[in-house]
């Protein structure tokens, strides 16, 4: 999948006077974040008919990697500019400045006048602010910022499954999101517009150890009350393996998984439980990884032959191996890694057959004692403390919010 950053365009479009240079320094300002190979957003652009375009643009600029804040006179002193910009703020704030704000001084616009604004509480005057009017050219630190956020992580870990815990958490009331924002403890202003987005980072935030009172737990039973039965199982499995399993170990997986061959790892853990919670944090994508589990009574690498075929072929089988290998990679690219979970201690000989018959698996060996063999990966294992506390906070939440309970 090729990474086409989006930025968003904060403006002012009240401007009726041409000579100004707004609308001109707007269009420039579209055309320069295409020629850097990303994705603008822009008012003229989202709106819909019958649609709440403001509450929609704001949407989307929470959902961005950088926004370009066009200060015209006329910027200074609108609304929608100013709830524009303090949601960029926020997503600063949150993601330790990844999410790039770029203001930039329009039409004549200035310093002092940014000082005498209701824009100046936002303290942009903080930032490089370069003075930028088209026919002019571009300042080339803005462009720099933008061809560098190809090579910039997402503001957001996982922009998917951050997105996924955001758009379940959207319809609730604000004042239970501002509670859980709290319970969190999540700074900074609590804006409805940014609540969703703002308590979804709070949950995935890793918190490997249950504390008393445990804030993620709180959090988590008084969102569920309230998000739809159709959501709620989503939330626990997304927000649980990203909060008790270790970043390090997802990190660990995808590089693995990356690997051209030889994609191995080892987890240490006497649970049967704990393998699928790691899959999930490895999982940045719509679904979680695939695993195959050979049953070990027959040999490997014939058994997870047959799974392959059971799982890709849809009732068709692949003619031979060159086929089956386009099915694995298509699946790879498409939904991600399959994985084939191992319950034996790591075995040379099985992982070279392994190896050679299926280059684009990953092969975890699950064993209590973490003994690895040449090129293996050692995950960063749980204590059974940590163990523990990610298996009964997943068990509680599921038995209390998604399985149907006596009445």
């Amino acid at each position: 999948m090729i990474d086409e950053p989006t930025v968003f365009i904060s403006h002012s479009s009240t401007c009726s006077d041409p000579g100004c240079g707004c609308a001109a320094t707007r269009d420039a300002a579209v055309r320069l974040v295409e020629q850097a190979d990303c994705r603008s957003i822009l008012d003229v652009h989202e709106l819909r008919i019958g649609e709440d375009w403001h509450q929609r643009l704001l949407e989307e600029l929470s959902e961005s990697r950088a926004c370009i804040a066009l200060l015209s006179p006329h910027a200074l002193v609108s609304d929608h500019v100013f709830e524009e910009l303090l949601l960029a703020k926020i997503l600063s704030n949150l993601t330790g400045s990844t999410f790039r704000v770029l203001p930039v001084l329009v039409g004549g616009a200035t310093r002092t006048q940014l000082k005498d604004s209701r824009l100046a509480k936002l303290r942009l005057d903080m930032k490089h602010m370069p003075q930028w009017t088209a026919p002019k050219p571009a300042p080339l630190d803005l462009i720099e910022v933008l061809e560098g956020l190809h090579t910039t992580p997402p503001g957001f870990p996982a922009p998917v499954v951050h997105d996924t815990v955001a758009y379940h958490l959207r319809p609730l009331d604000a004042e239970i999101l501002r509670r859980a924002a709290t319970l969190l403890s999540l700074a900074g202003p609590q804006w409805p517009p940014a609540l969703p987005r703002t308590v979804a980072f709070g949950l995935l935030q890793e918190r490997l150890l249950e504390s008393s009172p445990d804030p993620l737990r709180l959090a988590l039973k008084q969102l569920l009350r309230r998000v739809s039965m159709d959501g709620r199982s989503e939330v626990i499995d997304r927000v649980v393996p990203y909060a008790r399993v270790p970043a390090e170990a997802g990190e660990q997986m995808r590089a693995v998984a990356a690997r051209p061959s030889r994609r191995l790892a080892v987890l240490k853990t006497s649970d049967d439980r704990i393998p699928d919670f790691y899959l999930r944090r490895a999982s940045t994508g719509d679904e979680p990884w695939v695993a195959l589990r050979p049953s070990g009574a027959k040999p490997v690498v014939g058994e997870v032959r047959e799974l392959l075929h059971q799982m890709l072929s849809n009732g068709i089988p692949p003619a031979d191996d060159a086929e089956l290998d386009r099915l694995i990679r298509r699946h790879e690219e498409e939904e991600g890694p399959i994985v084939v979970l191992l319950w034996q201690a790591p075995d040379q000989d099985l992982v070279t057959r392994l190896s050679a018959a299926f280059p684009r698996l990953s092969v975890i060996f699950v064993t209590e004692d973490g003994d690895a063999v040449p090129d293996a990966v050692s995950l960063r294992a749980l204590t059974e403390t940590q163990e523990r506390a990610l298996v009964r906070l997943h068990e509680e939440l599921r038995g209390k919010f998604v399985r149907p309970g006596p009445r």
